[in-house]
């Protein structure tokens, strides 16, 4: 049996349904449903729609099921996460369907090392990488590791709101090593966020169609989360450590 077929039949397990609402022009679509890389953008949307459901107060006891019952990782996963002793982030519908392949291409070790390609800032607790800021496209968090302290979890993006959208850090956007700051630094300009399609393994991923005007996302379809850690790990290692703000210097332009 296919993945997609499997984490259906966990979806089904879960209670997770489309009784929700969607805002055009998003789609309904289920696991078994996914042929295109559309029909998983919006997979992963409606997905995070039905943490957010089950996990309110009102829907609390529709959880019925336990880990034996699910066959796949992000079925046993999406479990825990609407068993969460809290989860109140809200859900970021407009994070848009590119931002996986930015997020794959701004860790890419060759991307950091060129001056042409924006850097991206690793975000770190306790000296360890916990998540990662884009710096191309929409200034999104993608988180590496859970960190209950911020209600943050791995695989999911999450909007940033900074004064400065352009420029928000210190550190020059486009050098050839990568930022790092703490996420006590950011915490509070963290908004709503989606789960992404990192949080389906790389087979799962490996029959689904792509626009001709869109190959360039095909790498991060065949990108693992796993993946992402250790390129973060290793940018890490060469990092500059900046700050949140914005001056206007040769050296940050």
């Amino acid at each position: 049996m296919s993945y997609l077929k499997q984490l259906q039949q966990d979806w089904d397990t879960l209670g997770f349904s489309f009784d929700i609402p969607l805002p055009p022009p998003l789609e309904k679509v289920e696991p078994k449903e996914v042929k295109s890389y559309s029909d998983l953008h919006y997979l992963m949307i409606g997905t995070t729609l039905n943490i957010a459901s089950i996990y309110s107060q009102w829907n609390r006891n529709r959880i019925t099921a336990d880990e034996s019952q699910l066959q796949t990782d992000l079925g046993k996963r999406l479990l825990f996460l609407c068993n969460l002793p809290r989860y109140n982030r809200s859900v970021d519908r407009n994070m848009c369907g590119q931002a996986e392949p930015l997020i794959a291409a701004s860790l890419d070790p060759k991307n950091i090392q060129s001056d042409t390609f924006p850097s991206p800032v690793i975000v770190t607790r306790n000296d360890q990488t916990v998540g990662v800021v884009k710096r191309d496209g929409v200034r999104g968090y993608y988180a590496l590791r859970d960190d209950p302290q911020t209600n943050t979890y791995e695989r999911f993006i999450y909007r940033t709101e900074f004064e400065n959208w352009d420029m928000p850090f210190l550190h020059k956007k486009q050098s050839r090593n990568a930022g790092n700051i703490t996420l006590d630094e950011i915490k509070d300009k963290l908004l709503g966020g989606r789960l992404t399609f990192f949080a389906t393994p790389v087979e799962a991923r490996g029959n689904i169609s792509v626009p001709v005007y869109r190959q360039a996302n095909r790498p991060s379809l065949q990108t693992s989360h796993e993946t992402l850690v250790a390129f973060a790990d290793q940018a890490l290692e060469y990092s500059t450590h900046t700050e949140v703000g914005y001056k206007y210097t040769k050296e940050n332009n």
